[in-house]
């Protein structure tokens, strides 16, 4: 019986030894995928813990139907690239599926599922991703991550594809810089969420790393993504498509965008109407409105109120009739000229400076393809920049005239002769 027992000690305390070096075994292999990630964040179980280990990071989805997601680049040869979604590894070197070049994982929108994640090695080619690219159905979304030297044989044209993905860093990405990226095709130029590293003195560019919450749809305008902020953001949607057609910010604090025109009397708001409608309902199209705008004035010196609506997106906004504002044309080269230089009469009044400066059509076309239109002219500028504007002004107004075929001297002599 004594033997008995020290034999199942035995057992015991090699099964316990087993136990600690598996352990070892367990956090070694956790650290090497990512040196960052934190004893705490160990909360998942099941079989593909050891593989995701790198993926269980804070839940930026909580309460959405998003997606977590991490795409870290490498760090030069020894630090291999990570490319999680939904929590789950999806690239890495302890899956042995990456390597030198571009690593991308992509996305179907609308399933939310992977569809393929592939290595392409841009240091010796570009030609399979620039396939790859422009196979890729539209709204695809893809995440991108650098390892080794993925610059080296990366063509314009595929920088130019991966712009099509939001991609604004691609364009400066150069030998052994660090990049990671997440797009989707179709997005703006700079909508993509991406970061790039430059090497600099170092041997390679350090790891840079994006990770947060994919929503479907994306984002389209945050400061993060474009730069939105002060003044107006504005994102125009197309209701056939039902796709973003563009972004944009103006900042309307810094300086005037376009012309300041008379108010339409038809679209000033009936306030006390809106007040009334807010707080009560039940009034069917009395208080219709299927422009959906809210306005929140400051009180006090303090900001406005936070305005936050969501719903959902109509296809057709049946509008109410307007009268359009007067087209705005400004003749930027014109301005620009005169605001340098005075004396020039009425060519420089506010009331003409937005007249477009054009050659005059041809009117009979049977002269169309005549010799004559291809003689060159050649002014030669006497002392007055009035008399060499008048000039050309009086040239440009013969039918027919190419601009191309008018050479114009000027003498140091004749006062502002280049700008005119």
């Amino acid at each position: 019986m004594h033997r008995m027992l020290k034999r199942i000690g035995g057992i015991k305390l090699l099964i316990g030894l087993t136990l600690t070096i598996l352990g070892f075994v367990f956090i070694n292999y956790a650290f090497r995928s990512d040196p960052s990630i934190k004893a705490a964040q160990l909360s998942s179980s099941g079989s593909s813990l050891i593989d995701d280990l790198p993926c269980i990071l804070e839940d930026s989805c909580s309460g959405s139907a998003g997606k977590n997601y991490r795409v870290a680049s490498g760090d030069g040869m020894s630090v291999y690239p990570i490319v999680c979604y939904d929590r789950k590894l999806i690239m890495s070197d302890n899956k042995h599926n990456v390597g030198r070049g571009l690593n991308i994982v992509f996305i179907d929108d609308k399933t939310k599922e992977v569809k393929k994640h592939a290595v392409y090695d841009t240091f010796e080619t570009d030609i399979a991703l620039v396939e790859m690219l422009l196979s890729t159905q539209d709204n695809w979304i893809i995440m991108v991550a650098c390892f080794d030297e993925c610059a080296q044989k990366l063509s314009t044209h595929a920088r130019n594809l991966l712009q099509r993905f939001g991609s604004g860093l691609v364009k400066e990405l150069q030998y052994r810089d660090a990049f990671v990226m997440l797009g989707q095709k179709g997005l703006q130029l700079g909508m993509a969420t991406e970061k790039l590293e430059h090497k600099k003195k170092r041997e390679f560019g350090s790891r840079v790393e994006v990770n947060g919450c994919m929503t479907f749809p994306r984002s389209y305008i945050m400061k993060s993504l474009n730069d939105a902020g002060r003044g107006l953001n504005v994102v125009t949607y197309n209701g056939t498509s039902r796709q973003v057609a563009r972004v944009a910010h103006f900042d309307t604090y810094a300086k005037v965008v376009g012309q300041a025109v008379k108010p339409d009397p038809l679209i000033i708001r009936n306030k006390a109407k809106r007040e009334f409608c807010d707080k009560h309902s039940g009034y069917g199209d009395f208080c219709d409105d299927q422009v959906f705008m809210n306005l929140e004035y400051p009180s006090n010196s303090n900001w406005a109120r936070v305005i936050s609506v969501k719903l959902c997106m109509p296809t057709k906004i049946v509008g109410q009739a307007v009268k359009p504002d007067p087209l705005i044309i400004r003749n930027k080269a014109k301005r620009e000229f005169c605001d340098k230089h005075s004396g020039y009469g009425d060519f420089c009044d506010e009331s003409h400076i937005d007249e477009g400066i054009y050659p005059a059509p041809l009117t009979n076309k049977s002269w169309e393809n005549h010799a004559i239109f291809q003689v060159p002219i050649a002014i030669i500028a006497g002392p007055s920049a009035m008399g060499l504007r008048m000039t050309l002004e009086t040239v440009m107004m013969q039918p027919g005239i190419s601009p191309t075929m008018v050479v114009v001297g000027v003498t140091t002599v004749v006062l502002n002769g280049a700008a005119i």
